[in-house]
Formats: structure tokens, sequence, C-alpha cells
């Protein structure tokens, strides 16, 4: 593998890491949030409001699913991304 394509490679690789690590972070502190909520007010249990923030949380699970697919895509290199160089994988 040439250094051009190489670092292409390495880009995709960090690119999409970040894009997984944003996703999941993102997650988790909704998860967290929603543990902290109150059980809300009449019009929040009326219209269902922590069903739809459920779903939006778990839409962020998907994506970070599928984030992670891709990073793992990425990874797969010879020589690996420098990142999995510095992390010793």
């Amino acid at each position: 593998m040439d250094l051009a394509t190489w670092q292409t490679g390495n880009g995709r690789y960090l690119a999409s890491s970040i894009q997984w690590l944003r996703l999941r972070l993102e997650h988790l502190a909704r998860e967290i949030s929603e543990r902290k909520e109150p059980e809300g007010t009449f019009l929040d249990r009326l219209f269902d409001g922590r069903r739809h923030k459920r779903e939006a949380n778990s839409g962020l699970a998907d994506q970070a699913q599928q984030a992670a697919g891709a990073r793992e895509a990425a990874g797969r290199m010879d020589p690996p991304p420098a990142l999995m160089l510095l992390a010793g994988s």
C-alpha cells in the first residue's frame, strides 16, 4: 500500500471513529438524563413524551451500531490505521 492510499484509509478510519464516539456519547448522555427525569407532568404522561425520547435514543443506538460497523470496516487495512497502532491493537 502506498502512502497516499494509507493516508486516505487512515482518514476514513479516524472520521468513522469520531462519528461512532459522538453517537455513543450522545446515546449514553440521553440514557443518563432519562434516568434522572422525574415522572413528568400530567401532560407529559398524557402525550407520552417519554416514549418519544426512548424511540429517539433507540435511533441513536442504531446509528452508533452502524457507525461501529463502518469503523471496523475502515480499520481493515495493512498497515493498520494510526489510531490502532497507538492503541496497540
